[in-house]
């Protein structure tokens, strides 16, 4: 359902003067006609009205994020975005950044994000071996993992951490919150890759696409 993080250039990750960043972010929609943004509008709107997810938690020196309620403060209760004939909405919202002292920074290194409460529901919201799961009855119907790709305590600042994360949702439970929503679903992404002269060189080129998945 959704990806952050690294594009994986091979085994010589750290030696390489290309890198990439991969950012797929799904959005639920309706249109009332044909005038539709483009994929960087439909992006950089999503990006701006995201709610923030929050660790209840009165202490900086508590480092049980989800040891607390986790509570969600929508960007003006995650209402629906209009943009031209496109009307959208997040299905996501990031964790504060505030609690970044809770995480590893490779987690924290592509913004992490967990389910807006539209799509969450009345799911059990637990922390379960190495990922975060939403379930109903023991059944897991969301889950949110990490990846790392030979993350070093050390790197060449400027350079991509070779991390990332991605969500996974059960197709029918999905279905049925955008039935509820009475929208459908579609993808946005937005990919940059750096180039540079040298493995040392300071200086980059940074090439940015953007696209939309699935939206009609």
């Amino acid at each position: 359902m959704q990806l952050h993080g690294a594009i994986s250039n091979g085994e010589r990750y750290y030696q390489s003067t290309r890198q990439g960043e991969i950012h797929v972010v799904p959005f639920a929609y309706k249109t009332t006609g044909k005038a539709i943004p483009s994929a960087k509008m439909i992006y950089d709107a999503l990006q701006d009205n995201l709610g923030i997810w929050y660790s209840a938690t009165k202490s900086f020196d508590d480092f049980g994020f989800f040891n607390h309620p986790v509570i969600f403060e929508g960007a003006r209760q995650n209402r629906t975005v209009q943009l031209k004939d496109l009307q959208l909405m997040n299905l996501l919202g990031r964790i504060s950044l505030d609690t970044i002292h809770f995480w590893q920074y490779y987690r924290m290194a592509h913004q992490p994000v967990l389910p807006v409460p539209q799509l969450q529901g009345t799911l059990d919201f637990k922390a379960k071996d190495d990922r975060l799961v939403y379930q109903e009855a023991d059944k897991v119907k969301i889950s949110r993992l990490d990846f790392a790709m030979g993350v070093r305590d050390e790197m060449h600042t400027g350079d991509v951490i070779p991390s990332g994360s991605y969500i996974s949702i059960n197709k029918q439970y999905l279905n049925e919150v955008l039935k509820t929503l009475g929208m459908k679903m579609a993808y946005v992404y937005k990919m940059q890759v750096n180039q540079k002269a040298s493995t040392y060189a300071k200086e980059r080129e940074t090439d940015t696409y953007y696209e939309t998945i699935d939206l009609n």
